[in-house]
C-alpha cells in the first residue's frame, strides 16, 4: 500500500480540469484518492477542487464511463497541485449498453437522446406544452377531451409527474368539462426529460403505465431577465447568478385568454373567459460534493363556461371553477463519499378546487407531502447498486353543498435495484419495490428486471418485466377505504438503431391488468377489486436529421389493443379513451437563414369508441377519424442589441371536421358531438432575453 498516514497536519489542495483527447471537459467524474476518504466530482466545465487532510504517498483515481480510469501518483505535503487531466476513451465502452425498453429522452446533455429539450417547444401544434407534444410520441393516445397523458390503454391517472425525482400532484390546471388543461410547468424550466411508457425502475411507483420524470435546470451561464407577451397573457422573469455557484430564479406570470377567444371562434359558450396568475422562485446551489435545488410554484386560475343539458333541450347549466395551486420541492443530490452517491428530497403540494355546478356546490382541498432518500455505489467496476426509500402523506377534504368526506393515508415505501455490466454487449437491471398504504391497510412487494444487449456497434435490443401498482382514485378512496392496489404486469421488448442524424426504434408490449375497481351492484360493498384488462401494441419511431438539408422530421406510429371489463361495464370492452391507430409526422425545417425555423404537425388518430344507448352494443360505435394539420413559426433576431423572438403557430387551418366523441341525453334522442375549444386557431407571441 502506497499510502501511509503520519498525521493531520498541513492540508492539501488538489485542483484540475479533465477533459477528453479532443479537449472535450467532462462533467461529473469521479476524483479520488484511492483507500482514502477524500475527493469531489467534476463540475460542468469538468473542474474539480478538494482538500485533504491526509499526509504521504497516494494515488489520484479518475474515473467516467466510457474512459480508461486515470491514475497518478501524488504526494500529500501540505502544498497545491492544479492538474490539466485527459482522460483516454475506452474503445469498448464508446457505445454503452442502455437499457431503454420504455423510455423516451429528452435532454441537451446525453448523446443517447431520441429528442432535444427544444424539441419540446418547437412542435408544431402543442403550444409549448409538455403534455400535447408527448401526444405526438409513440404509445400516447390522442384524448383531445380528457385532462392527462394516456399510455398505452392506460387512464390519465396511470401516469405520474416528478420534478427532480419527487411527485407532483396536480401537474395539470382544472379539469374542464369535455376540455383538456395545459400542463402548469414552463418546458424552458427543464434540462431534460425522460418520458417512460413502461418497465420503469423500481425507484418509481404508484403509476400502473407511466412516468414522467423532469429535470431542472442547474446554474444558469450568466444573469438575465426575460419579458415575453402574446394574445394569452404576459410574463416576466429574472434570472441572477451570485458567483460561480449559486443562483436565484423568479418568474411572474399573468393569462387572460379573453382576447384570444374574442378574436378566434369558440365552441365553448364562456362566460368569464379563463384567466389566472402564477409565479415561481428557484434557487441552485452547487458545492464540491453535490447541487441543492428548491422550487416554490404559486398559481390560481378560473372560469365559467355553459353547458348543454341533452336531457332539456335549449336549457343550459353554468359550470365555474376557481382554483389555487402550491407545489414546493428541495433536494439535494451529491457525493458523500468518492464511491457512495446521495440523494435527498422534500416535497409538499396544496390544490383547492371550488366549483359551482348548476345549483350545487362542490370543493376539493389536497394536501400532500413526500420525503426521499437514496443511497448509490460501485459495488465494483461492472455492479451498481442503489437503493433508498420514501413516505407519502394525503391529508384531502372533499365536500359537495352540505356533505363533506376526508382521505388520510400514509404510504410507506421502500425499494432496491442493482446494474449489472454482464460483458460488454449485455446488461442486466432487477429490482423490487415494496409499499404499505394506512388507508388501504394492505402492502404490495413488486419486482422489476430489465436487459440489454447490443446487436452492433449502433443497434441494441432490450427486454423490460415488471408488476406496478397503484392505489384506487380518491374518489373510490374517499367512500370505500377497503379497496386494494390495482395491478398491471409489464412485457416489453425493445430494438433501437441510433446514430448522431438517424434514430430508428420498434417496441411491442403487452399489459394484463388485474385487481381493477368493479361495481357488482351490490348494496352492501358497490365496489370491490374484480375488474381485469389488458393492453397490447406495436410502436415505431423515425427521426432523421440528414437526408435532406435543414430539415429534421420525425414519424411514429402506435398500433394499440385494450380491452377493460371494470366500473359499471356490462362486459369486456375497448374503453372510449383508447385510439387503435396513432400517427403523427412531425417536421421543422430552416428557411433563408438560421434565424428562421418553421415547423409542422400531422395527426391522425383513429375513431375512439363511445357509448349509444339507442344499441344493444357497448362501447362498439366510433367516433369518425381525427385529422390535424398545424405549423409555427419562429424568427430570432436582436432587438436593441438584445436576443428576441418572435413565433407565430396556426391549428387546423384546413378546417378538418374534428369529433373526439358523442354524447346523448338519458333516453337517447338527443346527440351531441364533442369538438375542441376552437375549430380553427392561431397564436402569436413575443420574448426577449436582456442581459
Amino acid at each position: 500500500m502506497l499510502f501511509c498516514l503520519i498525521g493531520i497536519q498541513a492540508q492539501t489542495t488538489i485542483s484540475g480540469k479533465v477533459a477528453d483527447t479532443k479537449g472535450n471537459t467532462i462533467p461529473f467524474a469521479n476524483v479520488y484518492l484511492a483507500e482514502v476518504y477524500d475527493g469531489a466530482t467534476t463540475d460542468e466545465q469538468g473542474n474539480f477542487s478538494f482538500q485533504t487532510q491526509a499526509e504521504g504517498e497516494a494515488i489520484l483515481v479518475i474515473s467516467y464511463t466510457g474512459y480508461l480510469s486515470y491514475q497518478q501518483p501524488l504526494r500529500l505535503n501540505g502544498q497545491t497541485y492544479n492538474l490539466q487531466i485527459t482522460l483516454q476513451e475506452n474503445a469498448a465502452e464508446l457505445s454503452p449498453v442502455v437499457i431503454s425498453a420504455g423510455s423516451f429522452e429528452a435532454s441537451d446533455e446525453k448523446k443517447m437522446a431520441l429528442l432535444k429539450s427544444l424539441d419540446i417547444v418547437t412542435t408544431a401544434g402543442t403550444e409549448g406544452d409538455i403534455a400535447r407534444t408527448l401526444q405526438t410520441l409513440p404509445g400516447v393516445s390522442l384524448v383531445g377531451d380528457e385532462t392527462g397523458i394516456f399510455v398505452r390503454g392506460g387512464e390519465a391517472q396511470e401516469t405520474q409527474t416528478l420534478i427532480n425525482g419527487m411527485r407532483v400532484s396536480r401537474p395539470f390546471f382544472s379539469d374542464l368539462p369535455e376540455l383538456a388543461s395545459r400542463s402548469r410547468f414552463d418546458p424552458f424550466m427543464f434540462k431534460g426529460i425522460m418520458f417512460s411508457t413502461g418497465g420503469y425502475s423500481a425507484e418509481y411507483g404508484q403509476a400502473l403505465s407511466s412516468v414522467l420524470l423532469l429535470n431542472t435546470q442547474d446554474i444558469p451561464e450568466s444573469s438575465s431577465a426575460n419579458i415575453g407577451f402574446n394574445l394569452a397573457g404576459a410574463n416576466v422573469s429574472r434570472t441572477q447568478r451570485f458567483g460561480e455557484n449559486t443562483a436565484l430564479l423568479a418568474d411572474i406570470g399573468y393569462t387572460d385568454l379573453r382576447l384570444l377567444h374574442n378574436i378566434v371562434d369558440q365552441n365553448v359558450d364562456w362566460r368569464r373567459n379563463p384567466q389566472g396568475m402564477g409565479g415561481q422562485v428557484a434557487f441552485r446551489h452547487k458545492s464540491k460534493q453535490g447541487m441543492y435545488k428548491t422550487l416554490v410554484q404559486y398559481q390560481n386560475s378560473e372560469a365559467t363556461l355553459q353547458t348543454n343539458d341533452l336531457n332539456t333541450p335549449l336549457v343550459t347549466s353554468p359550470f365555474g371553477f376557481y382554483n389555487q395551486n402550491l407545489y414546493t420541492n428541495s433536494t439535494y443530490q451529491g457525493i458523500l463519499s468518492p464511491r457512495w452517491e446521495l440523494y435527498a428530497g422534500l416535497a409538499y403540494s396544496y390544490d383547492s378546487d371550488d366549483l359551482a355546478i348548476d345549483q350545487d356546490e362542490v370543493y376539493t382541498k389536497e394536501h400532500t407531502a413526500q420525503a426521499r432518500l437514496r443511497l448509490g455505489t460501485d459495488l465494483n467496476d461492472n455492479i451498481y447498486l442503489k437503493f433508498g426509500g420514501e413516505s407519502n402523506l394525503l391529508a384531502g377534504d372533499y365536500g359537495f353543498n352540505a356533505l363533506n368526506q376526508t382521505v388520510e393515508d400514509v404510504l410507506s415505501v421502500a425499494f432496491t435495484e442493482v446494474e449489472i455490466d454482464l460483458s460488454q454487449k449485455l446488461k442486466a437491471s432487477v429490482g423490487v419495490r415494496a409499499e404499505y398504504a394506512s388507508l388501504l391497510k394492505t402492502a404490495n412487494l413488486a419486482p422489476r428486471s430489465s436487459l440489454a444487449y447490443k446487436t452492433g456497434k449502433d443497434s441494441q435490443i432490450s427486454f423490460a418485466y415488471g408488476w406496478y401498482y397503484q392505489r384506487p382514485a380518491n374518489d373510490f378512496l374517499r367512500q370505500f377505504p377497503n379497496l386494494d392496489f390495482h395491478k398491471a404486469v409489464h412485457y416489453i421488448f425493445n430494438y433501437q438503431w441510433l446514430q448522431d442524424d438517424y434514430t430508428f426504434r420498434v417496441e411491442g408490449y403487452y399489459k394484463s391488468y388485474e385487481q381493477l375497481i368493479r361495481n357488482r351492484d351490490e348494496e352492501v360493498m358497490p365496489f370491490d377489486n374484480t375488474g381485469t384488462g389488458y393492453a397490447t401494441g406495436l410502436d415505431f419511431f423515425w427521426r432523421d436529421r440528414k437526408s435532406i438539408k435543414k430539415l429534421d422530421y420525425r414519424i411514429t406510429y402506435s398500433l394499440l389493443l385494450a380491452e377493460r371489463d371494470y366500473l359499471d361495464y356490462p362486459e369486456a370492452a375497448t374503453p372510449p379513451f383508447v385510439n387503435r391507430h396513432n400517427l403523427n409526422v412531425v417536421m421543422q425545417y430552416q428557411l433563408l437563414s438560421s434565424r428562421f425555423r418553421l415547423g409542422s404537425t400531422y395527426t391522425f388518430a383513429s375513431g375512439r369508441p363511445y357509448f349509444n344507448p339507442n344499441t344493444d352494443r357497448f362501447l362498439e360505435d366510433t367516433a369518425p377519424d381525427y385529422h390535424n394539420l398545424s405549423f409555427n413559426l419562429s424568427y430570432l433576431t436582436y432587438l436593441f442589441d438584445q436576443f428576441s423572438v418572435i413565433y407565430a403557430s396556426v391549428r387546423n387551418p384546413l378546417g378538418f371536421n374534428q369529433i373526439y366523441s358523442y354524447r346523448f341525453s338519458e333516453d337517447g334522442t338527443q346527440r351531441e358531438a364533442v369538438r375542441p375549444g376552437a375549430t380553427t386557431s392561431f397564436f402569436l407571441g413575443f420574448s426577449i432575453s436582456i442581459e
